[in-house]
């Protein structure tokens, strides 16, 4: 079969798509790529709402990806406050992460979280439920599993009145017909920390981002997918081939204008 050069560069193209691509076009109004501190300050570089950091919270040695850093926490008080804008209070919300764990720990370990009964608690544990708090009821979803341990998973909770759903690695994991009209607000967001303060997180946390809209399974399962997709590069026998086709082509031309 041959190999198209235009079909070639089309395909490494396709396969070079970053998560940060895939994030950004589906217009995050927040995204913290935690891949740098910036004195004490985690960097949102869409909407500017920087966070704290507080603890010995640091920059791990590799995040969730090719080409990452995280944030690593030590689930003894390290955590991310972000203390500027208003989360939650519309009709709909995605929050999106990754997380990955050095131990089960004995309670909830929050990877993105309200400190009050507010807003959304996406968190990790062994036996419990993800929940999100709006102005017709509580949203209780699946808790997420920490297992296995030191292990990247993706975590997505997308929130939409009657239909609001929860995704680990790209795969649903449990969804709600709760309906309502709003997201109960909160001005303060953590990562690596939750309800009341507590809940630290033991491990690392990576690429968070938060939408005003509820993400699609397709568009879920598109970011999960971008996140481990590398640039097509050719086998050398295949560089070679099309070296030895190209040159083939020339010499074929030539013997026919000189003859």
């Amino acid at each position: 079969m041959a190999l198209s050069l235009v079909s070639f560069s089309q395909a490494v193209q396709a396969n070079a798509i970053s998560y940060e691509a895939a994030v950004l076009g589906d217009n995050p109004l927040a995204y913290w790529k935690l891949d740098e501190l910036t004195g004490s300050t985690a960097i949102d570089s869409v909407g500017g709402f920087n966070g704290t950091i507080s603890g010995d919270t640091s920059v791990g040695s590799s995040g969730a990806f090719s080409g990452s850093s995280s944030y690593s926490f030590d689930g003894n008080g390290d955590y991310v406050e972000i203390s500027t804008g208003t989360w939650g209070g519309g009709s709909s919300l995605t929050v999106e992460a990754w997380y990955n764990l050095n131990s089960a720990g004995s309670t909830f370990q929050s990877v993105v979280s309200a400190l009050t009964a507010d807003f959304a608690h996406l968190q990790v544990y062994t036996a419990g439920n993800n929940v999100a708090y709006t102005n017709g009821g509580v949203i209780v979803l699946p808790i997420a599993s920490p297992i296995p341990l030191n292990e990247w998973h993706h975590l997505v909770m997308s929130i939409s009145s009657g239909d609001t759903r929860l995704y680990r690695d790209g795969v649903q994991i449990g969804s709600s017909s709760v309906t309502f009209t709003s997201i109960n607000p909160t001005g303060v967001i953590r990562f690596g920390s939750g309800y009341a303060g507590g809940r630290y997180l033991s491990g690392r946390i990576d690429d968070i981002a938060i939408y005003d809209s509820a993400l699609s399974e397709s568009q879920v399962q598109a970011h999960f997918s971008a996140a481990s997709a590398v640039a097509a590069v050719p086998e050398p026998g295949i560089i070679t081939l099309l070296g030895i086709g190209i040159a083939g082509l020339g010499f074929r031309r030539r013997k026919k204008f000189n003859s």
